[in-house]
């Protein structure tokens, strides 16, 4: 994957070919399979003799080194297909040989038999065929292998973690959800805090604050962006000492950010501020062996700024410059900008055919990287992620499946013994009640009633009782079932082989099961009683929580080509309540603005303090809710129910639940119809946090 501060390729492989480093630093087993350094000496030396590994006589050194050793371990021989595997990748953009080695990378560990040992190994090998899956532009496949890093990564550290956040974000940052990125970044900065203090655990850090300081920059948050560039150099000034590498590498590191901040300072209009950090990045990043794309990326951008003070002569020398080493280091977005530039330039001096010969140069550049990105920027990377961990949940269904089976059976013969159990029971009461009034007719009547009606009344209770229980055990062991032929039907819809009749009939399986499982879910929690509990509450940020719910929802949405719109505030706002529960009202309130409004429309979630008051606020475009129906909207399987606009079927509960879970939560939720059309519920809770600044809208 490509660094989004512009490291060039020289410097991105010197961090993959040292994460077999990376995993050293998260590794704690004493094995001696796994701490031999055959291939760090051969690395340390190839840096020494040559310089840098990936050129020319060092790469032949190192493979030659390889194909000479007699004797290496299975981790060695890991080592050395990871180095392979990151040449052919970045270097040569040979795809096809990077994963021939990446899949050596997992066939070694699986031969050797020694998996229990080496689970963080074989999670690099997975996140390296996703990487070179990624760079190919096979985004599907590349999300499979993280996923399956993912599912490897659960039983690890925070340190190996730290590789699957850090690519989440990447691929985050360039579907342009940069806040989104921000955030993966930060997991990342922080989980790889549990690493050992090695070389690449350090570089990936300051990569990853300031990646998190360019995410803010796109999402025009420029103050923000600052405060993470300074974190970012203060972490190099902080941290060189520590390690013995060519100071050519820091240089790079602080151009990077210098070229970083000058785009900051060019925004807040600051011109002579953003010229000098332009230039020191240029001096940092045009020496040999120092990143030579950034610099180039670098002077685009002080042409820009010479173009925007009207300094042709300056404006045109840098460009000179640029076209200088576009031969040598290329790189697609420099070329474009290059031409898009030359194209004002000759604009400027009344040439219009050239200018119109540079346009279209840039146009047809723009052009190709715009349609290399489609795949990418079209997709939604936290659904699909989604959709695999359902893909694997449903495959342990189907493993446990036969368990399932014999699950049911006995919940069926248990429900039947209770039903005989019950039904002696009443008899029984009967008898004793006609008993009792023979014994006792003549000599006590009115004591003889009472009791009757105790007895009648525990009769009652017992039976309520048990009618809870078998509700609760057979709508709990349905679920089960009813959701695997939920899944089992949507993986025939996707079968691709099905006739148009067939189509049909999967479909209505899979909806009426997954209305099922709706119903069921909110049953059970009606029945158990537990909507007042709030266990486990925390401290949760109101930001993540609505963008996290309406991203997940995102998808239920495109399917009525509808958008979910946030409004959120700039500043941290924290709430204490349960997650989990919280999340569930959001959810319900969502949905409902979904299934309530018609197709291609707009979902509205706002959040805003008033008053010492956290106000939330979810509004549709919808058909509204008639007075007639107002009072009867937050009962308990109330009968104003509704289908959506689509024909989806109502259950007459989600809103009670929500209802009774903010009110546990000391808060209030209502509703008002909007004027001309939809409504909007609020939610208000607690909170001591001072008003936030809107940012504008976000669309997820």
């Amino acid at each position: 994957m490509a660094l989004i501060n512009h490291h060039s390729v020289r410097f991105f492989i010197l961090i993959i070919s040292l994460i077999a480093l990376l995993i050293s630093s998260c590794e704690k087993n004493d094995d001696k399979d796994l701490s031999e350094d055959y291939y760090d000496k051969a690395i340390i030396t190839a840096n020494k003799r040559f310089g840098f590994y990936y050129e020319g006589k060092a790469f032949n050194y190192l493979d030659s080194t390889y194909r000479h050793a007699k004797e290496l371990t299975v981790n060695e021989r890991f080592k050395f297909y990871g180095f392979y595997c990151g040449y052919y990748y970045q270097a040569v953009k040979d795809y096809s040989k990077a994963m021939a080695y990446a899949d050596s990378m997992v066939w070694i560990i699986e031969e050797s038999n020694n998996e229990s040992k080496m689970v963080k190994q074989h999670a690099q090998a997975y996140y390296s065929k996703g990487d070179v899956y990624f760079a190919a532009g096979n985004y599907e496949d590349a999300y499979k292998y993280y996923f399956k890093t993912k599912v490897i990564a659960k039983e690890l550290d925070q340190c190996t973690l730290s590789e699957y956040s850090y690519r989440l974000g990447m691929v985050l940052y360039k579907q342009k959800r940069f806040r989104s990125a921000a955030d993966n970044f930060k997991i990342t900065f922080a989980q790889a805090n549990n690493c050992k203090p090695v070389f690449p655990v350090f570089w990936r850090q300051q990569e990853v604050l300031n990646n998190i300081a360019l995410s803010y920059t796109k999402a025009n948050m420029p103050d923000s962006a600052l405060v993470y560039y300074t974190k970012a150099l203060k972490f190099i000034d902080l941290n060189e000492h520590k390690y013995k590498v060519n100071a050519n590498t820091y240089r790079v590191a602080r151009g990077v950010v210098y070229g970083n901040m000058g785009d900051i300072y060019m925004q807040k209009g600051n011109l002579d501020t953003a010229e000098e950090l332009f230039k020191k990045s240029i001096i940092n990043n045009s020496a040999p062996l120092t990143d030579l794309a950034d610099g180039q990326l670098t002077r685009i951008k002080l042409a820009r700024l010479y173009k925007q003070q009207n300094r042709r002569d300056a404006f045109r020398q840098t460009l000179n410059s640029v076209k200088g080493g576009m031969d040598s280091v290329y790189n697609a977005d420099v070329k474009m900008n290059w031409y898009g530039l030359m194209s004002d330039y000759y604009r400027s001096l009344n040439e219009p055919r050239q200018a119109l010969e540079h346009l279209l140069t840039y146009n047809l550049l723009k052009d190709s990287i715009q349609k290399s990105n489609e795949g990418l920027i079209g997709g939604d990377v936290n659904a699909q992620l989604l959709g695999l961990e359902k893909e694997y949940e449903i495959d342990i269904l189907r493993k446990n499946s036969q368990l399932q089976q014999m699950y049911l059976v006995v919940a069926v013969i248990f429900t039947l013994m209770i039903l005989v159990i019950v039904f002696l029971v009443f008899k029984n009461g009967q008898r004793s009640k006609r008993s009792l009034i023979e014994l006792w007719e003549l000599n006590d009547q009115i004591n003889q009633q009472k009791k009757t009606l105790e007895k009648t009344l525990d009769s009652l209770e017992q039976s309520s009782k048990e009618k809870d229980r078998i509700l609760h055990t057979v709508a709990h062991d349905l679920r089960n079932p009813i959701g695997g032929i939920a899944a089992l039907s949507g993986l025939m819809l996707d079968n691709g082989e099905n006739t148009s009749e067939q189509e049909e009939v999967f479909s209505l399986i899979r909806n009426t099961s997954k209305d099922t499982l709706i119903l069921i879910n909110e049953l059970l929690e009606a029945a158990h009683g537990n909507l007042l509990e709030l266990t486990n509450k925390q401290w949760v940020d109101v930001n993540s929580l609505l963008s996290n719910n309406a991203d997940l929802l995102q998808f239920k949405a495109q399917e009525k080509n509808q958008r979910i719109l946030t409004e959120l505030p700039d500043e941290e706002q924290q709430i204490f309540v349960n997650r989990e529960k919280m999340s569930r009202v959001i959810s319900n309130l969502i949905s409902n603005a979904i299934k309530f409004s018609p197709e291609q429309t707009d979902i509205l979630i706002r959040a805003c303090n008033s008053k010492g008051k956290l106000i939330i606020s979810v509004s549709d475009q919808g058909i509204g809710i008639p007075d007639e129906l107002k009072e009867k909207i937050f009962d308990m399987f109330t009968t104003a129910k509704r289908p959506g606009t689509s024909g989806e079927k109502p259950f007459g509960l989600g809103l009670n639940i929500s209802y009774e879970i903010v009110r546990a939560h000391k808060g209030r939720l209502w509703f008002e119809n909007n004027p001309g059309a939809g409504v909007t519920f609020y939610i208000e809770l607690p909170t001591g946090n001072q008003q936030p600044q809107y940012s504008g809208n976000t669309e997820h």
